[in-house]
């Protein structure tokens, strides 16, 4: 397993030298629940939440390093959604640093994951029938009944379930 803190504060150091504005939060914390999301930056507690998946050494440190600088700009002012400014910073940082700052997971990633963590007793699916990315669901949730109001994070493009 990775160190959180270590690769945290890697990334810190990354954007200082490029002159990114965060703040750095008041806590990191790892969330063993978080399974669908990367990251997640909570503005009212000012602390960043990083799935446990994501320091599991099978997978590469760049989705890790990715999500953390992510979640990093979420701290800068005027970018707690995915407006301009926070797109700015984003390519800000690819094209000084290398990295994939986007607003959505890409689908490379998604798939990387799902290779590693393959899903158990699952048995309700969507999938995105453009890239056919599929994610699976353990109990009947809003995304498994209503797929029509949700769009693929690999993608963007409209969910449909899947009848087996």
């Amino acid at each position: 397993m990775r160190n959180l803190t270590v690769s945290a504060n890697k990334c810190m150091k990354m954007l200082d030298e490029i002159n990114i504005p965060y703040k750095k939060p008041n806590k990191w914390r790892v969330s063993k629940r978080m399974t669908r999301a990367f990251g997640q930056y909570s503005i009212s507690k000012h602390e960043i939440a990083i799935t446990e998946r994501l320091l599991d050494e099978r997978l590469p440190i760049e989705m890790l390093e990715n999500t953390i600088i992510h979640e990093l700009i979420h701290t800068c002012d005027g970018c707690y959604n995915h407006g301009s400014k926070f797109q700015a910073y984003g390519r800000k940082v690819n094209r000084e640093l290398g990295y994939n700052i986007s607003t959505y997971v890409a689908k490379d990633e998604v798939k990387a994951m799902q290779e590693i963590y393959k899903p158990k007793d699952r048995p309700y699916i969507v999938y995105c029938p453009s890239c056919k990315t599929e994610f699976t669901y353990a109990i009947k949730s809003k995304v498994w009944k209503h797929p029509e109001m949700y769009v693929c994070t690999a993608c963007r493009q409209r969910l449909k379930r899947k009848v087996s």
